[in-house]
C-alpha cells in the first residue's frame, strides 16, 4: 500500500510489482501512473480513508483478484517499466522532436 499524497515515484512500489505482491496506490502523486486501476493494483483517491479500507480489504479477502493483480504487475513491470523501455521511449520522443527524420551529422 501507497498512499502518500505526494509521492513522485514510489520506487517500493515498483519493487513491489516486480516481486508479484498486489498494490494499493492512491491517484495523489506519480504512484498511479504505475499502477492501472483494476489491472495491475488498485487505485484509490487521495484523502478518501473508507475507499484506501475498501481496496486494502478486496485484496486481502479475494485472494483470485490479489493473484491475477500481482501477475498482470510483474508482466507491466517486466515488459514496460524496464531500462531498456525507458531508453527507447526518451529516443521516441527525440525523434518526435526533430521530426523524426534523418539526424543531423555529429560535429
Amino acid at each position: 500500500v501507497l498512499c502518500s499524497d505526494e509521492e513522485p515515484l514510489g520506487t517500493c512500489l515498483l519493487e513491489a510489482m516486480a516481486m508479484r505482491l498486489p498494490v494499493v496506490v492512491t491517484d495523489s502523486g506519480g504512484s498511479h501512473e504505475l499502477c492501472a486501476d483494476g489491472l495491475t493494483g488498485l487505485v484509490t483517491k487521495g484523502g478518501d480513508a473508507e475507499g484506501l479500507a475498501r481496496a486494502i480489504t478486496a485484496i486481502l479477502t479475494d485472494g483470485a483478484l490479489a493473484r491475477d493483480l500481482a501477475a498482470a504487475a510483474r508482466r507491466h513491470v517486466e515488459a514496460e517499466l524496464t531500462v531498456g523501455r525507458h531508453a527507447e521511449r526518451v529516443s521516441e520522443v527525440y525523434d518526435e522532436v526533430i521530426g523524426g527524420g534523418a539526424r543531423p551529422p555529429a560535429l
